[in-house]
């Protein structure tokens, strides 16, 4: 039974910790030496961490602590160009993981024999944990391929939206427990298991219309940019030219480092990305990670925007 557990807790912390290093490892990547090396390390302790907490202390502390693991996380991978994006990351993943456990929490107790699962050692409380970590992966596969074409320039309204959500989870979350807490005779048996039903849809559907909100409020933010550039292109000097390529200014402006440099050059002469990386003997998502790195510092939301905003037309 004991290999049984282990192999358990082993298998929930690997998922948990690629969800963690899509979110902090791919999207924002810590830019340091001791920086990465203490994000990685972290990435993978936060389950066993935050797990270790609910078996001494209790439930309600394990979420605390993993939400300020979590903020950790977010403050290790600030970076130039992308300081404020991490600590909402950190938050709003915080904030689904606690949707997705209170999701599940309705759907387990619909049944009077989900009351088992309560027990450590049960194999029905385990598969309610691997759901609950799968489910946390395919979110944050969704918001690293959604929140890659995210600028820099991020509403504070916004901002601060995402920094309540974990707290209004919370809330719901231990107001939901007290309610269905009074649903439960002393034989263990719910008296309205169709009230935990109801409870897992519309959790269900909070999670559904969060993901398109914010998916929807991504796409019309990159839009918004790119108007606001076609507006100010008309005003704005041409940065390069054929001939002399990238003024100074506009390099030092943007704080371009000397290999995105080089990686702009070829772009605005119309090469693709593969055609850079063969220039530059480079991996083709080394150029996009360049690529995403001075898309955030210019605020543009594309190649086509960056190439109108040198070029000034």
């Amino acid at each position: 039974m004991l290999n049984v557990f282990v192999f358990a807790e082993m298998s929930l912390s690997i998922l948990y910790s690629i969800a963690f290093y899509i979110v902090f490892g791919r999207l924002h990547r810590p830019k340091g030496r001791w920086k990465k090396l203490a994000a990685y390390i972290l990435i993978f302790f936060v389950y066993p961490i935050a797990k270790a907490s609910w078996l001494v202390i209790g439930d309600n502390f394990s979420n605390i602590l993993g939400i300020l693991l979590l903020l950790l996380l977010g403050l290790l991978c600030r970076r130039d160009g992308d300081r404020t994006l991490p600590v909402i990351s950190a938050f709003y993943m915080s904030a689904m993981l606690v949707m997705i456990s209170l999701t599940l929490y309705f759907y387990a107790f619909m049944l009077p024999s989900t009351f088992t699962f309560l027990h450590v050692f049960n194999l029905a409380f385990y598969t309610v944990e691997f759901i609950e970590a799968i489910l946390c992966v395919v979110w944050a596969v969704f918001y690293y391929f959604v929140s890659r074409k995210m600028t820099a320039n991020v509403p504070f309204s916004f901002s601060l939206l995402i920094i309540l959500m974990p707290f209004a989870a919370v809330v719901i979350g231990l107001v939901a427990a007290s309610n269905t807490n009074h649903l439960l005779q002393d034989d263990g048996r719910t008296m309205e298991s169709d009230l935990f039903l109801y409870g897992g849809l519309f959790c269900t559907l909070i999670l559904i219309f969060n993901m398109c909100a914010y998916y929807l409020y991504v796409r019309l933010s990159v839009a918004h940019e790119s108007m606001r550039f076609a507006q100010e292109l008309s005003s704005t000097p041409p940065v390069w030219t054929a001939e002399d390529g990238l003024l100074p200014l506009f390099i030092e402006k943007y704080q371009i480092t000397p290999r995105e440099h080089q990686v702009i050059e070829i772009l605005l002469l119309g090469k693709t990305d593969k055609e850079i990386a063969i220039e530059l003997e480079l991996a083709v998502s080394t150029v996009h990670a360049h690529l995403k790195r001075v898309y955030k510092k210019t605020g543009a939301a594309g190649r086509f925007a960056l190439a109108s905003l040198v070029r000034g037309s």
